[in-house]
C-alpha cells in the first residue's frame, strides 16, 4: 500500500513581505504570518495526523520550526538541513532594485544550464542535488517503515523544484508550482516510493 507525504511551506516572513531574495537568512515568522497560519488551522486545511505513526521533518530554519509548532503543536521532528532553501550568497536580503543592474543578474536570467553560481552562494544544480538527496532520504525512511505518512515543513523554492521534478508531464512553470505561505501539497506515493499523484493543501 502506498504512503503519503504532506509538504507544507512555512508562513509569512519579513523576507516575503519585502520581496527579498533570501534562502539562508533565518527570518522568523511575522505577526501576520502567525495570524494567517492560525486562520488556516481554524479552517482545517491541514491534514489530521496521528503523530504516533507519522514522521515529521523540517529544514531546521526558525520559520519552518515555528510553522510546524503553530500548526501541530509541540511534536517531535527531525531537522534535515539538505532541505534548506537555495543559498543566494551575497544576494541574500536584497531586492530586485538592489540587483537588477548587476552584470550577474543577466547571467542568472540567461542561464540555461543551472551552473550559474550566486556570488558566494550555490548553483541551481547544487541546490537540486542537495534537496533531492534530502527528500530521497525521507521517502526511503517512510517506505521502509510501517508508518503511513510523513509531514515535511520547508520552503517554496524547494517545494516548486521537487514538484517540477516529480510531475514534469504537467509542463508547469516553477512559479506555478510554488505554494503560497502556509500551503502545500499532499503527495501520494506508489509502493516503491515514487510520487504518483498530488492534491493542493
Amino acid at each position: 500500500m502506498g504512503k503519503t507525504v504532506y509538504l507544507i511551506r512555512h508562513g509569512i516572513t519579513e523576507g516575503l513581505e519585502k520581496n527579498l531574495f533570501y534562502g539562508w537568512i533565518d527570518y522568523p515568522i511575522t505577526e501576520n504570518g502567525f495570524k494567517e497560519l492560525e486562520q488556516f488551522k481554524d479552517e482545517k486545511i491541514y491534514p489530521a495526523v496521528d503523530f504516533s505513526c507519522c514522521r515529521v521533518y523540517t529544514s531546521g530554519m526558525t520559520r519552518t520550526n515555528q510553522t510546524l509548532n503553530t500548526i501541530y503543536g509541540d511534536v517531535p521532528f527531525t531537522e534535515v538541513r539538505d532541505l534548506m532553501e537555495i543559498n543566494f550568497g551575497d544576494w541574500e536580503g536584497k531586492d530586485y532594485m538592489d540587483l537588477s543592474n548587476h552584470k550577474e543578474w543577466d547571467m542568472w536570467m540567461n542561464d540555461t544550464t543551472g551552473d550559474f553560481r550566486f556570488p558566494n552562494g550555490e548553483t541551481t544544480n547544487e541546490f537540486n542535488t542537495r534537496i533531492t538527496r534530502g527528500m530521497d532520504m525521507i521517502i526511503s525512511e517512510l517506505v521502509e517503515s510501517d508508518n503511513p505518512c510523513a509531514v515535511v515543513v520547508f520552503h517554496g523554492g524547494v517545494t516548486a523544484t521537487l514538484m517540477q521534478m516529480w510531475f514534469p508531464e504537467e509542463g508547469r512553470y516553477f512559479n506555478q508550482w510554488t505554494p503560497k505561505p502556509g500551503r502545500g501539497y499532499t503527495i501520494r506515493l506508489d509502493d516503491c516510493g515514487k510520487p504518483e499523484s498530488y492534491e493542493a493543501i
